[in-house]
């Protein structure tokens, strides 16, 4: 018990976590400006903290890796880069207590600019240090510093490729669980980023009854998969049926589905 107490301790003192005082909106932005148009959007970032505190605004970018995970990259590295394209106006500020102010984030896109990219804008406190609470921050451990992330993307109104699909329906039900779980994978074959809706569809093969679940909903980018896992939220009874797993990503095209059959004993 004393070693657990001792290893807190160490913890606690190599640990100054600030408190996130303060409020940012919207923290998902999109735009859909066509080659050679200028956007702006507002976000609003509002002081709740008892002291006067500077902000700070940074663009960066990131890229989704093959299970479908938002990955930090350089700007030279992203294959869909955003940050480029966008400037933010004031970058730098400075808010009483409660006090709240509009932050202008503007997209310039290029005359050559085309297809759907995306970044993100981080917001958090600007810390400053005395060279002597610097020192003291070095001996006891780091300063952690809370911040937001803005999500922001931009796809061209004039473009209408959405194309997805989705296969390898699974049964991953486990000897010990109550329900019935399946996996399956959506891959966005075009160029916009897509809401992709999956509900589960069963058939029972003795009666042709078929009833319908719920949907899940996972956000797709372009050239990305994603795993997802659907549950029937009852228990079935015995007997075999027909699992389909329908995916609906809107802007009226056709449902794509995959099925198999299992037996319920």
């Amino acid at each position: 018990m004393k070693f657990i107490n001792l290893t807190l301790i160490i913890l606690l003192s190599t640990l100054f976590l600030y408190s996130q005082d303060f409020e940012v909106a919207p923290v998902d932005i999109k735009f859909n400006a066509n080659s050679g148009e200028i956007q702006i959007k507002k976000v609003t970032i509002r002081n709740y903290g008892n002291k006067k505190q500077q902000y700070s605004m940074t663009l960066s970018d990131y890229e989704i890796n093959e299970s479908g995970k938002k990955v930090n990259v350089k700007e030279t590295e992203a294959k869909h880069s955003l940050s480029g394209w966008l400037t933010v106006n004031p970058s730098f500020f400075e808010l009483n207590p409660n006090e709240s102010k509009e932050i202008d984030v503007i997209l310039t896109v290029p005359h050559d600019g085309t297809g759907t990219r995306w970044g993100k804008l981080g917001v958090q406190p600007a810390v400053e240090q005395t060279a002597s609470e610097a020192d003291k921050s070095l001996a006891a451990g780091v300063v952690v510093v809370p911040r937001i992330v803005i999500w922001v993307t931009q796809s061209p109104k004039n473009s209408n490729n959405y194309s997805a699909s989705i296969k390898d329906l699974t049964d991953i039900t486990e000897a010990n669980d109550t329900i019935r779980k399946f996996s399956a994978t959506i891959v966005n074959t075009g160029e916009n980023i897509i809401n992709a809706k999956v509900f589960v569809a069963v058939a029972d093969l003795s009666t042709a009854n078929e009833k319908k679940f719920p949907s899940a909903e996972e956000k797709i980018y372009p050239g990305s998969s994603k795993k997802i896992v659907l549950k029937i939220p009852e228990r079935l009874k015995a007997g075999r049926y027909v699992i389909a797993a329908i995916l609906d990503y809107g802007h009226r095209k056709p449902l794509e589905g995959t099925q198999i059959m299992i037996e319920q004993k």
